[in-house]
């Protein structure tokens, strides 16, 4: 159920982040924060776990954090740098790199879920396939 949550809260306020010419500049403020929080928040609690994880996890892992990283930094930047076209676009393309790797993120999941409900279905003595 958290799980469902926090992609939910994702999906809503990327969709709305990429809105910026209707919810204005000051909630593309407000809003890139409260993405940045949600998904800094979700890593710490699976830090833990992410030591554990083969190379392919680990790597959409390390570019999703590093399109967080980079989307937060050049949209801090792009104001005091007064919209700079090069850090305007360098702030998309994080954007778009990190929208990419979430999806990414997704997939890996879902193939885990699925693995996990074959696993429990042959080890309960139910063999569906």
């Amino acid at each position: 159920m958290r799980e469902k949550l926090f992609v939910g809260a994702n999906v809503v306020l990327c969709v709305l982040l990429f809105g910026v010419k209707l919810t204005g500049p000051l909630w593309h403020v407000a809003l890139g924060v409260m993405l940045v929080i949600i998904n800094v928040s979700h890593m710490c609690i699976q830090l833990k776990k992410m030591k554990y994880r083969d190379k392919k996890v680990q790597l959409v892992d390390g570019v999703l954090m590093a399109a967080l990283f980079g989307m937060f930094v050049t949209g801090m930047l792009t104001h005091p740098l007064n919209g700079i076209l090069a850090v305007k676009i360098l702030h998309k393309f994080t954007a778009l790199l990190f929208i990419l790797s979430m999806m990414a993120h997704g997939l890996q999941h879902r193939k885990k879920t699925a693995k996990q409900g074959r696993r429990a279905r042959t080890e309960g003595g139910i063999n569906v396939s």
